[in-house]
Order: structure tokens, then sequence, then C-alpha cells
């Protein structure tokens, strides 16, 4: 269903998901080199112009579920105000509700809007000195900075997947 939605070619969806390993969240992963010279369903060799732009369906901008089921007018843009910090970092309990995402409709997904937040506090060097005094003080606080380090902990290909 994942593939149909992206607008690709009944012929590929086996190669896809046999590269996929039958995972809807691998595909992101997959690049033309990997799909050049294998066949697709009806024997034909993919070539590399199709390889490429089978990719570049793949890495297209998926529609969050509100989009799917009609919450949003096709091409409207949401009304909420993009995800962003705290003015304040020192502020621990904002800060961990920021990047909590709590309220956020596609948390939870991939590439998400709360996905940036997180991002943004894991880049943020101000953060981290927050979350760092903040560990240290009272205990209401430090379990609030506990719990901001665990939503904006990720692993390096968590992060490039994010790029």
């Amino acid at each position: 269903a994942a593939l149909s939605k992206l607008n690709i070619e009944p012929q590929y969806h086996e190669v896809l998901a046999r590269l996929c390993g039958g995972e809807a969240v691998y595909l992101l992963d997959i690049n033309a080199a990997d799909l050049e010279g294998m066949s697709d369903a009806e024997g034909k060799t993919i070539t590399g112009p199709v390889a490429r732009g089978l990719v570049r369906k793949l890495q297209q901008r998926q529609p969050t579920p509100a989009e799917e089921h009609g919450f949003l007018a096709h091409g409207a843009q949401s009304l909420e105000p993009p995800p962003s910090l705290p003015n304040d970092l020192r502020d621990i309990r904002a800060l961990r509700r920021a990047v909590a995402a709590v309220g956020l409709p596609d948390e939870g997904m991939r590439g998400s809007r709360a996905d940036v937040v997180r991002l943004q506090a894991a880049t943020n060097p101000e953060v981290a000195a927050a979350i760092a005094a903040a560990l240290r003080g009272r205990a209401a606080e430090a379990a609030s900075a506990a719990a901001a380090l665990r939503c904006i902990a990720m692993t390096p290909a968590a992060a490039l997947s994010l790029a």
C-alpha cells in the first residue's frame, strides 16, 4: 500500500519489498545503486535513470495522517505554528514539553515535526547546559531534565535520517 501511495508502478513493488525486507520504514534507505541492474516483475533490467526516479519517488514528502484523512485541504498549511524550543531554555518544564512533542499530530512518525524540535534541542549547546544544571538541582527539576534528555537522545543514524 505504501508503494501505491507513492505512485510507484506495480512492476517494481516486488523488488522494492525485497530490498526493504517488507518493512516500509526501510524504503527510505534504498538508493539508486541498490536498484540498478536488478530485474523488475516483468524481467526487465532496472536502468540507472529508472533507479534514480524510483528513489526520488521513495523520498518524496509523505502526507501526514491528518492530510490523508482529509482534515487539511490538499496543499493547505497547518494552522499550528512551526515547532520550536522555548524562549527561556532554563525553563526545564517548558523544554520538556517542547521535546516531548505533546499535541503534535505527527508524533511517533519518522522525520516528523516532533523530530525537528528534538534535533534543534540536541544540537543547541544552551539546551545541554540547561539540562546539566537542572540535573544537579532540585529533585523535581532533575526529573524533568532527565525526561527532556531521554526525549532528545538519539543515535547518530537517527540524526542522519533527519538531515
